[in-house]
């Protein structure tokens, strides 16, 4: 359920609504022999059987303008969020149980910007919430490499604080936005091993792991070499690191945030000619080998492999053509090299060389 109101004021614009969601969930599982018959089931499946999650928020958003250059935009967000759980089989005693718990939270924006002529600065700080959900709670499932995961109970929401500050450039033959942030983290949750071993497994729970910070560049830019012809590119780097328990001690240690993004890139070559029947694109898409690895990391090298994921750079090739009125035709020749290439962290390699062709036809 979702409803929002925006209301003209002599002081600025209001708006304000309110957003309710929620989940009903019934997990199970069944266990079979080799010959194909039921040796039994489980209290649960991959989550809590019989469970149910609840968000409820209510938003007030006011925008400013001050003078013709500046705008301010202030936020105030109220959440909670509830879990229940009815079905919850106990990793230690195999029985069933039942976790229920509640989070509560207010959290804050302000944003600044200021444009003259060409240019905007802006800049601002926002907060951020994330209560657990029924997976962090009661997922009883594989995890990764080796790995099998128990619910928990306790929790506490992850807590998030971000920076912002940037530059806007719009001029007649090119464009470019560079930004910054930072954000503190506080009580994320993250896996944790417990030193048991289950079903040759080796046993991880959830566990707020304590604070830590991530740090990072984007920039992007266009320059329009004429009216058909224009060059884009982006580049995105970002970095971190949070307080972890990578074994089953309770010594804390300071470790790069699990599946941290590499250093990333693309740039593009566009055709739009005026009028704008054809089209053409060429797009290379980059990105640097990730060997900042967590513990958790390491080990998992089902999805990541063996001192990191490699770097990789593709050619993507599209186009199309607005054939009639109503018949536009497009194609795409996606990782034209045929490139062996993994997003680091997913656990699949991409598809290599990859052809598509559509034709989309509007009724009037």
């Amino acid at each position: 359920i979702w409803g929002q109101l925006d209301i003209p004021a002599s002081y600025g614009s209001w708006t304000t609504g309110i957003e309710v969601y929620r989940d009903n969930v019934d997990s199970f599982r069944a266990d079979y022999n080799a010959d194909g018959s039921l040796r039994g089931t489980r209290i649960q499946g991959p989550v809590a059987d019989d469970a149910t999650y609840t968000t409820a928020d209510v938003f007030l958003q006011n925008q400013t303008m001050f003078g013709d250059h500046g705008l301010l935009v202030t936020g105030v967000r109220y959440t909670r969020a509830s879990a229940d759980a009815d079905a919850v089989q106990d990793p230690l005693t195999g029985e069933q149980t039942s976790i229920s718990d509640s989070w509560n939270n207010l959290t804050g924006s302000v944003r600044y910007s200021h444009s003259v002529g060409e240019r905007t600065l802006f800049a601002g700080i926002s907060q951020g919430f994330r209560a657990p959900n029924l997976s962090d709670l009661t997922r009883y499932d594989s995890a990764r490499s080796n790995e099998i995961e128990t619910p928990v109970s306790g929790l506490e929401p992850e807590q998030f604080l971000s920076y912002e500050l940037g530059v806007k450039f719009d001029k007649d033959k090119w464009s470019a936005q560079l930004a910054a942030f930072h954000t503190s983290i506080n009580d994320l949750v993250i896996r944790t091993p417990t030193g048991r071993v289950i079903d040759d497994d080796n046993e991880v729970t959830k566990r707020n792991s304590g604070s830590g910070g991530i740090d990072g560049i984007e920039l992007q830019a266009t320059v329009n070499l004429n009216d058909d012809w224009s060059i884009f590119g982006n580049l995105t780097w970002v970095d971190g690191e949070v307080d972890t328990y990578p074994d089953s001690s309770t010594n804390v240690v300071s470790e790069p945030l699990d599946r941290l993004m590499p250093l990333r890139a693309f740039i593009g070559l566009s055709w739009r000619p005026l009028g704008d029947r054809y089209w053409f694109e060429a797009l290379v898409s980059s990105a640097a080998e990730q060997d900042k690895l967590s513990t958790r990391d390491a080990a998992d090298t089902d999805r990541i492999p063996p001192g990191g994921t490699p770097g990789y750079a593709i050619l993507s090739l599209r186009g199309g053509w607005l054939a009639t009125r109503d018949l536009r035709v497009s194609f795409a020749a996606e990782n034209v090299f045929d490139k062996d290439y993994r997003v680091h962290g997913s656990g699949l390699n991409e598809p290599g060389r990859n052809l598509v062709v559509t034709l989309q036809h509007q009724f009037r």
